[in-house]
């Protein structure tokens, strides 16, 4: 669907979109991303990001860090900063 309708494919498990959005050159998103822009817009404070991603990991999703602070921090590094 997304391929169809040029759309962004939303998922968190990027082992298997991969090869498909490379393939067909699809735009796509994670819990992560979502939640940035969410706190960016001024939708939800850090501290509300931090509990949606606790809840999510107490229901065993699989995300890249133990906090969404972490998440931050590992994800959103200043322009030019080393990796």
């Amino acid at each position: 669907m997304a391929k169809q309708r040029e759309g962004t494919l939303a998922s968190n498990n990027l082992r298997d979109i991969r090869p498909y959005v490379e393939k067909y050159e699809i735009s796509h998103i994670t819990t992560g991303d979502i939640l940035i822009d969410a706190m960016d817009a001024g939708i939800i404070t850090e501290a509300e990001g931090n509990i949606i991603w606790s809840d999510m990991i107490r229901k065993r999703r699989m995300l890249p860090t133990a906090t969404f602070s972490e998440y931050l921090a590992d994800y959103r590094k200043p322009e030019g900063a080393e990796e």
